[in-house]
């Protein structure tokens, strides 16, 4: 039953497409400051709102597929896990970008 209620919570998890966008994109540059990926996402989506992209990252920060590191004064996020359909997400977005 554990196994099962993982399975469940990482779907949750991903079920929301502003965190499978944002996971995209911090698995596209490697690693990004939050406001390289406000820009990004608005570039894919229009205006987002700061406080729901804060959520956003603390749901994919708690769930263990993005971790933030401090460097100095500046935190940037880096993927921790990247499932295959995301890296599929993530050669789209890259080929959209040449």
């Amino acid at each position: 039953m554990r196994e099962a209620r993982m399975v469940v919570e990482r779907h949750r998890v991903l079920s929301n497409l502003m965190r499978v966008l944002v996971l995209a994109i911090v698995a596209l540059r490697g690693e990004a400051s939050w406001g390289e990926i406000k820009g990004e996402l608005e570039e894919l989506v229009g205006v987002v709102n700061p406080n729901a992209l804060a959520f956003h990252l603390s749901v994919l920060m708690r769930s263990g597929y993005v971790s933030r590191v401090e460097l100095g004064a500046r935190s940037v996020y880096k993927a921790v896990k990247v499932p295959d359909d995301i890296r599929g997400l993530v050669e789209a977005l890259r080929g959209e970008k040449r």
